[in-house]
């Protein structure tokens, strides 16, 4: 989190500045052991197999250590499943400078289907006269009229050139052409064909959501109609960024009973920029005798690695002179390779009946590191925890080593490498001395209500 998001949450009332030298005024901690070895175990975790040294980067600021609730009526389990985003359309790319007079796409469903064309440029009026000179025509020949479409704002184009057809149901399904002037070829343009209405369906899915260099990094895609495989597709895929529209050519293999696979970390390596990445694809098939293309992407986030968690140790119940637990405490070694900002941050949760754990606070410290190894401490405010009702033994999970430098996280460990406090009374929980308005809000909302607490001792069932 930036420091911007720190002081609009600290504005709203959700966090609170962690000072505990200052609200202590006799700590009692425990005296922290030997670091134990960051191994990863569950399935959701991240890690850098190694480390790179980069150029330091440019985000200063002070040391920040924020404490903040957690809606804990949201139990915390099993990491999510790998998203597939369905795609029923494709695109026909005109590169410019072509010398295409004519361009054919398929047409597989006429329900609902439209054919829309976007010059490629950013002259509207060379875009108005490419559209103009634009037509298409039916597998039969007919020559279609542009959909009107409704605009907001001023327009080069007059009412009868939209740049978008519309299909009826009635029409027939196969080619339909479009005939190119010099204008359109010359600027390039993308052919969109929208069918909602088509069994042929695409699906891209990130099954490696966050690369790092040196790891692999893949997207499974399928290809079904009406649920059965189409195999034989030709495939191509490439990589597009914020700043590179065409990047990169990925290769596509056949797996095998409509499956397909692209190994993004294959375009990848330390020199590459980190950042998020989506890889486009497009498929060129035929079904039942029915030629098809279909289009589609699907996004992942890619990080030259320069820090992992190292190590972690006990963590420690913060006491005031009366005794009172003020804080939970947890000491996280980094590795750092290169100078960058790096943030640290994890979920305190509880056990409920319900025999999941329930989160109760969130805590993040956010400072600057040379290379080298550093202990940066995470503070659970206890004050948080009362309020929720927590009572008994308490987890650190969800525990992550984010670069605010290259944006992008470097170490995630679902589990929090299992470690948990002493356990403890809710009568031993110094309240909040106030309860900020953010939280109010929250409160008011039904986020923060007070979890119903699992018996003494109970097994955690957290999902791994």
């Amino acid at each position: 989190m930036t420091n911007t998001g720190i002081r609009l949450l600290a504005l709203l009332g959700l966090v609170s500045v962690s000072a505990l030298a200052a609200c202590s005024n006799e700590p009692l901690t425990l005296e922290a052991p030997a670091p134990v070895p960051a191994v990863a175990k569950s399935q959701g975790d991240v890690v850098a197999p190694q480390l790179y040294a980069l150029a330091a980067t440019k985000v200063v600021g002070p040391r920040v250590a924020i404490s903040r609730p957690a809606a804990g009526n949201d139990a915390i389990g099993a990491p999510l499943p790998p998203v597939t985003h369905a795609f029923r359309q494709g695109i026909v790319h005109v590169a410019p400078g072509s010398t295409l007079a004519e361009v054919t796409v398929p047409v597989t469903a006429t329900g609902g289907a439209r054919i829309a064309v976007a010059p490629i440029g950013t002259d509207p009026v060379a875009t108005g006269d490419a559209l103009r000179e634009l037509t298409v025509a039916s597998p039969s020949g007919t020559m279609l009229s542009p959909k009107m479409l409704k605009t907001t704002g001023p327009t080069v184009l007059d009412e009868k050139h939209s740049g978008v057809w519309e299909l009826a149901p009635s029409m027939a399904v196969g080619s339909y052409a479009l005939r190119l002037a010099p204008s359109v070829a010359r600027t390039g343009a993308d052919i969109f064909v929208y069918e909602p209405s088509s069994t042929i369906e695409l699906g891209v899915t990130p099954i490696t959501p966050i690369v790092m260099a040196g790891t692999t990094g893949t997207v499974r895609i399928s290809l079904l109609d009406g649920g059965k495989p189409i195999v034989g597709a030709s495939m191509r895929a490439h990589l597009a960024s914020v700043s590179t529209r065409n990047g990169p050519a990925v290769a596509v293999r056949e797996i095998g009973g409509g499956i397909y696979e692209a190994t993004v970390s294959e375009a990848l390596d330390d020199k590459s920029a980190s950042g998020v990445y989506t890889l486009e694809v497009h498929a060129d098939g035929s079904s039942n005798g029915a030629r098809f293309v279909r289009s589609g992407a699907a996004g992942f986030t890619f990080s030259v690695p320069t820090g992992r968690v190292a190590s972690t140790r006990t963590p420690r119940l913060v006491r005031d002179g009366a005794g009172q637990i003020t804080a939970f405490e947890a000491d996280v070694d980094v590795e750092a390779a290169s100078t960058d900002r790096f943030e640290v941050s994890a979920l305190l949760t509880v056990l409920g009946p319900d025999g999941f754990e329930h989160p109760v606070a969130e805590a993040q410290t956010a400072e600057n590191l040379e290379p080298g190894t550093h202990t940066v401490t995470l503070s659970f405010d206890a004050g948080w925890a009362q309020l929720a009702g927590a009572d008994g033994v308490l987890h650190v999970r969800k525990l992550t080593l984010y670069s605010q430098g290259q944006q992008v996280i470097l170490h995630r460990a679902d589990d929090g490498f299992d470690l948990a406090f002493a356990p403890v009374k809710h009568d031993q929980l110094k309240p909040l001395a106030e309860v900020p308005g953010g939280a109010k809000a929250m409160l008011d909302l039904g986020m923060l209500q007070r979890i119903p607490i699992a018996k003494p001792n109970a097994p955690s069932t957290i999902k791994r």
